[in-house]
């Protein structure tokens, strides 16, 4: 039951009582200007109450605010308790809502059709009660259950019920006539409020317990301390008299031993007596501690009262219906019933046995609730908790995936869940998301086997973004690799070497003698060759040269010009013709 529904039967609890006592009550804006009868004066204290039912109103304004706990509500209840009336009357049927509610079953998953069979008529008695516990703290509430008599059944039923009070009759007469089974009623019905409250008791129990451990420690130490003044007052008076001795001892004449010794004796007397005394007074304390205990235990014990305030009994419809209920290959017959006063179809979970208003059906044909239900997060095929061993978890969520969407990492066997996989693009593997990885220059996920570190700087790199060095067979990213002009492979800086040449770098299985095959194997062209003319076009100042040798590779065109005294070197990018070197 939540505040507000409590809040809500307060109200109307209060405004019947006044109702019925003939007061006079007229409400403005929540507020409700209240002029009691003479005889009720007196309970009330004034003739005339403004009173609200609202926090907020309560709170802005010097109005009385009637809650459970306040001091008009406890009044109210106590009057009301004195009678504890109880009224009969039925719940209609309603044929029509019924069949608008079945056709309106809720169903997670799977088709519904039903057939009516069979109508019950139901006896329930509904008790109002005042629920007040006592303890270090005070709760007050004012609650309800419902229970069918034949059966001691709990009935989930709404606060509003469409009840029809009937005057007695025969009918009336034979609802009532067995008492006992009212009585085993009541009895079921304060059960379940015991059980109710009793976490709200422990947690009571439990707040007592401390603060009555800290008063029996303030009780303990004043015991202590009352204890060592009267044994040190003792003490003191023992010296006292141990003191004769002394005094006796050293006398230097027999007169004056003899005056002590007197007073020594009578001393004792005294001391004796006190002694006597001193030995009570102990026990006193502790008897005083064994009651001042016995009476902490009382206030701190928590006391749970239950008052009855009403009961209502009626009578009720429940229709039994056969339900059928289909999804793909799952099927599953059941019998339900529908309450009169729920206005609603109820079934059985067959895990936790609770009712169960939204009906899921397992793939192996059961009946579950939301809370026994577990679903595929691929197929969103449902399985009860005793199913749950037809889904295998994602290794990294957790989710449930049913046998026919789980799959298993091709690397290291685990069952993923599609969120967390992948199917790589270069080797078409599946792979789990801790068995792939990212390459730093696309950006994407590829399995562990697409992707490699650079040998040079360690950077993850895709199969596309690296390249294995054909001198050295090791791995090596865009920054760390070159094309080798020569023979097209792939060779990592180290293992390139210059040409002494043209002073390019190429794969050092390209280079011997400190020359490039290419430079190594110019040949003399005449200058009417087809690269000659073009070199010259794109630059004039060569027009004058004469001897020409020319070689040529997948990246650069190299001219030597011949010179009466030595040579010179031109290499040009192959694509733009640019002049890279000229020496």
């Amino acid at each position: 039951m939540n505040e507000e529904t409590i809040l809500q039967y307060s109200k109307d609890l209060t405004l019947n009582y006044l109702s019925k006592i003939n007061a006079e009550v007229e409400e403005h804006e929540g507020v409700y200007h209240v002029v009691l009868p003479q005889k009720q004066v007196r309970l009330f204290g004034n003739k005339t109450k403004r009173i609200t039912f609202s926090p907020d109103i309560a709170a802005t304004h010097s109005y009385e605010l009637v809650v459970p706990g306040s001091s008009f509500l406890s009044i109210v209840l106590r009057e009301t308790q004195k009678q504890a009336p109880v009224v009969i009357g039925i719940i209609p049927k309603n044929d029509l809502e019924m069949q608008e509610s079945l056709k309106n079953i809720v169903s997670k998953n799977c088709n519904v059709d039903f057939d009516v069979k069979e109508e019950h008529e139901k006896i329930g008695v509904r008790f109002y009660f005042h629920v007040n516990l006592k303890s270090i703290k005070n709760s007050s509430s004012i609650r309800w259950t419902d229970v069918e008599v034949d059966s001691l059944e709990l009935l989930e039923l709404p606060f509003n019920l469409n009840f029809k009070e009937i005057p007695y009759s025969d009918l009336t007469t034979e609802i009532i006539a067995n008492d006992k089974k009212f009585d085993n009623a009541y009895s079921k019905a304060v059960e379940s409020f015991e059980n109710e409250m009793k976490p709200l008791v422990e947690k009571y129990v439990h707040l007592s317990d401390q603060t009555k451990e800290s008063e029996i420690k303030i009780l303990e130490a004043q015991e202590r301390k009352k204890l060592q003044e009267i044994k040190l007052d003792l003490k003191n008076e023992k010296l006292k008299l141990s003191e004769f001795d002394r005094k006796i001892s050293r006398a230097k004449s027999s007169q004056t031993q003899l005056k002590y010794m007197e007073q020594q004796e009578q001393f004792k007397k005294r001391f004796q007596k006190t002694e006597m005394q001193t030995t009570d007074l102990i026990q006193k304390i502790i008897d005083d501690k064994k009651i001042i205990l016995d009476n902490l235990d009382q206030k701190y014990r928590p006391n749970l009262e239950i008052s009855l305030l009403a009961a209502q009994v009626y009578l009720y419809n429940v229709s039994e219906c056969l339900i059928t209920l289909q999804k793909n290959n799952a099927h599953k017959q059941i019998t339900g019933k529908y309450v009169d006063p729920t206005s609603s179809f109820i079934t059985h979970c067959e895990v936790c046995l609770k009712n169960n208003e939204t009906i899921h059906l397992c793939s192996n044909s059961h009946i579950s609730c939301e809370e026994c239900t577990n679903t595929c997060v691929n197929c969103k095929d449902d399985y009860c908790l005793n199913c749950k061993d037809e889904l295998n978890p994602c290794y990294v969520c957790q989710d449930g995936l049913c046998k026919n969407c789980s799959k298993k990492c091709e690397f290291c066997s685990k069952n993923t869940c599609f969120a967390h996989s992948m199917v790589c693009t270069h080797c078409s593997k599946f792979s789990c998301y801790f068995c792939a990885d990212e390459c730093e220059f696309c950006s994407k996920r590829f399995c562990n086997e697409s992707v490699n570190p650079c040998h040079s700087c360690n950077i993850l790199a895709c199969n596309d973004d690296s390249g294995i060095c054909a001198v050295c067979s090791k791995t090596f990213c865009l920054n760390h690799q070159k094309i080798c002009a020569i023979c097209s492979k792939i060779h990592c800086n180290q293992d390139a070497t210059n040409c002494e040449i043209c002073h390019c770098a190429y794969s050092s299985d390209c280079v011997s003698g400190n020359q490039c095959h290419t430079c190594r194997n110019l040949k003399i062209v005449p200058r009417e060759h087809a690269q000659i003319k073009t070199l010259i076009e794109k630059y004039p100042k060569y027009n004058k040269e004469k001897k020409w040798e020319f070689g040529e590779n997948n990246q650069y065109l190299i001219f030597k010009i011949k010179k009466f005294f030595g040579s010179k070197t031109i290499v040009v990018k192959k694509e733009t013709l640019d002049i890279l070197r000229e020496d």
